[in-house]
């Protein structure tokens, strides 16, 4: 079920008892201006819950861009309701991968058995002593041509 601005806490209970999944668009949100994702709340739940981009209200595809937008929203989300914290990168990078992937199986991941879809990016010469290797890197890196896409499947 993608964006999830508008619910209650049964509906929010609900959706962890029949295991539905949240879909996340930032970017849609932001452009829509139609709220923001209670994320935070969705997690504590047990909801499962993964990053998207509706590139129908969005503007990008570019997952690391979904990524840090997912962090951004989150901490405004979180002035508004102290009680639920920001995201996390590593749990934004985990929604944008695994978190996601599972709605489809085992993908997601670069774990044995699973099928994965990732960017090799090459790191400027000049630039490699700053490189700590974190998915956060991605973004600074990912958007020249020296990204290249790479399917991987385990599961044989």
């Amino acid at each position: 079920m993608a964006h999830c601005i508008y619910l209650s806490p049964e509906d929010v209970q609900r959706m962890a008892a029949c295991d539905v999944y949240a879909v996340h668009c930032p970017d849609s949100n932001l452009n829509l201006r139609s709220g923001l994702m209670p994320v935070r709340k969705l997690l504590k739940a047990g909801v499962r819950v993964g990053l998207g981009s509706d590139i129908g209200a969005g503007n990008s595809l570019f997952m690391p861009d979904e990524v840090v937008r997912a962090i951004e929203i989150s901490k405004v989300y979180a002035m508004l309701h102290p009680e639920d914290e920001p995201l996390h990168l590593s749990e934004a990078f985990y929604l944008a991968t695994k978190g996601g992937g599972c709605f489809f199986g085992r993908t997601g991941s670069l774990e044995p058995g699973y099928a994965a879809d990732f960017l090799v990016v090459d790191v400027p010469e000049h630039q490699r002593e700053r490189h700590t290797g974190f998915p956060g890197d991605c973004h600074q890196y990912a958007r020249g041509l020296a990204a290249r896409g790479i399917s991987l499947d385990t599961t044989d």
